[in-house]
């Protein structure tokens, strides 16, 4: 360390240091990950209904179309990361079969109606009713998940929602989030019934 030069007054005999501070560019905000499986399911379904909110509150066309498309593009990476990471532990771990049907058959009537919102001019009223009952829907469907004895809990008490499956999760949203035009077509093309 540098001695400080013979300076009268307080600074004599002492060593200065100098400290050069740079500023740091501002970081975009990141939320903190999720520790569990069912905490990204959870924060998902909070992130929706505030975007349904925000929808509401929207007054322009431009504004309203905007948070539409934001809405479907998260519904769709949300509704596949749990079909194919979280069911599928679900599954194996509860052996629950009529919970499991019953998610399906709502991401099947969410599938459906963002179909149709993605296909209406969003200046129409039945834009809006579209998107109105596409809320609701989700809102019950998040109702049912996160009831005491709904999915999640069930889940949880099952022992599944470990660290890891919650890494699968974020690993399959990145890879979506990637492929996110791809799947919009194959997810949300006319299906048949299946078994």
């Amino acid at each position: 360390m540098a001695r400080a030069p013979n300076l009268p007054g307080p600074h004599q005999g002492k060593a200065m240091v100098h400290q050069i501070r740079t500023p740091r560019a501002p970081q975009p905000y990141r939320a903190p990950p999720a520790a569990s499986a069912i905490d990204l399911i959870r924060t998902d379904h909070r992130r929706i209904c505030g975007m349904f909110r925000q929808f509401a509150r929207s007054h322009t066309e431009e504004g309203r179309a905007a948070l539409a498309g934001k809405i479907c593009q998260a519904l769709v990476i949300h509704m596949m990361v749990e079909e194919e990471v979280f069911h599928p532990a679900f599954l194996e771990a509860t052996s629950d079969r009529q919970l499991h049907c019953q998610a399906e058959v709502e991401h099947e009537a969410i599938k459906r109606l963002i179909a149709a919102v993605t296909g209406s001019p969003p200046a129409g009223e039945l834009f809006t009713a579209r998107m109105n009952v596409l809320a609701a829907l989700v809102q019950h469907h998040v109702e049912e998940e996160e009831r005491r004895d709904g999915m999640l809990a069930e889940a949880a008490s099952a022992g599944i929602d470990g660290a890891g499956l919650a890494g699968r999760m974020r690993r399959y949203r990145e890879h979506l989030k990637r492929r996110l035009p791809l799947l919009q077509r194959r997810l949300l093309a006319p299906q048949g019934d299946a078994q």
